[in-house]
């Protein structure tokens, strides 16, 4: 699914290329395979996973990556941060991976 940009000066139709060009790159990208990791829960949080994820029909993996990136969307927010803003030090550090934790600023 697109996700469009809102950038400064650009009609919609440029926006829209710039998206789809970045959508383009972001697959072609090795680090766009996905990458398996292990994480805890609490036995509530896991039997809360296993309810929404059944109710959801969907596996447990599926939801907790679905949920998990819900939840970046809602920080970068937040914090004012968007990695399709290929202009900005927050892409180059997640989209070209450099060393993320040598670049966070305030750190």
């Amino acid at each position: 699914m697109v996700q469009y940009l809102v950038l400064k000066n650009m009609s919609n139709v440029q926006v829209l290329i710039q998206e789809m060009l970045l959508e383009k790159k972001l697959s072609a990208m090795p680090e766009a395979k996905p990458v398996r990791f292990s994480i805890t829960l609490t036995a509530v949080d896991y039997r809360r996973l296993k309810y929404i994820a059944k109710k959801l029909g969907v596996s447990r993996s599926s939801c907790c990556a679905e949920l998990i990136e819900a939840a970046l969307r809602d920080a970068e927010l937040e914090m004012g941060l968007d990695y399709k803003d290929q202009e900005s030090s927050y892409s180059k550090l997640v989209l070209e991976n450099e060393p993320i934790f040598d670049s966070i600023e305030g750190e």
